[in-house]
């Protein structure tokens, strides 16, 4: 009769064990369940934030800084069209192409004449040269950058160090502004926006490359 009774409570506790266990398993895969229906449901609200935040930021065509006429004023010279971005698109540029004319050839080159051209009369009459042909590059190039200003300048700084050039902080309504190599490009960053000017084809670069940006910077 003892042997039988301890048999009969091993074998009550086994059931019991077995019907916790089966409890426990029950239990688990419901809060599992639960677990990830709550996941879906935080993903499904992140997505929908994340949207509604792009949805909310602005959204610019390149072109609407600076229209033709206002680069046809400043620089003097004729302006054929301007092509950029779609308002949207995550590069916001914006190009100018010239019907320029007059080559250097047809203006007067008195250094040269002279015997005392420098380096910099070479490169204003190599972006003579490339500014009457419109044919494969625009005459002014812009882009502009929105949240992405600093890297971007950074950049701009590393490369000026290989050519030996040294940086002087432009004055303007921005935070810092320079030129790069050979008064090419010119950088002008307010915050952690800011615009770039390619100007490798534009003669006296650097007093129209002035004159753009502060005719552009307003509205950045």
């Amino acid at each position: 009769m003892i042997l039988v009774g301890v048999t009969g409570v091993v074998g009550a506790l086994y059931w019991a064990k077995g019907k916790v266990e089966e409890a426990a398993h029950s239990t688990g895969a419901a809060s599992l369940r639960e677990g990830a229906a709550s996941l879906r449901d935080d993903a499904a609200k992140l997505r929908a934030a994340v949207s509604n935040i792009a949805d909310a930021q602005p959204t610019h065509a390149g072109c609407e800084l600076l229209s033709k006429e206002k680069v046809v004023a400043i620089l003097h010279a004729p302006v054929a069209r301007a092509e950029g971005n779609d308002a949207g698109d995550i590069k916001e540029f914006c190009d100018y192409w010239s019907t320029q004319s007059d080559s250097a050839a047809d203006r007067p080159a008195t250094a040269f004449k002279d015997g005392q051209a420098t380096l910099k009369d070479f490169q204003e009459l190599a972006k003579s040269i490339a500014s009457s042909d419109n044919a494969h590059t625009p005459l002014l190039e812009v882009q502009v950058f929105r949240g992405t200003a600093k890297v971007a300048l950074l950049s701009l700084k590393t490369a000026s160090l290989f050519t030996g050039q040294k940086q002087q902080s432009i004055e303007g309504p921005w935070d810092e502004a320079y030129f790069g190599p050979f008064d090419a490009l010119f950088f002008a960053r307010k915050g952690n926006d800011g615009l770039m000017l390619k100007l490798e084809h534009l003669p006296q670069s650097r007093e129209k490359a002035l004159a753009l940006a502060q005719a552009m910077f307003p509205a950045i």
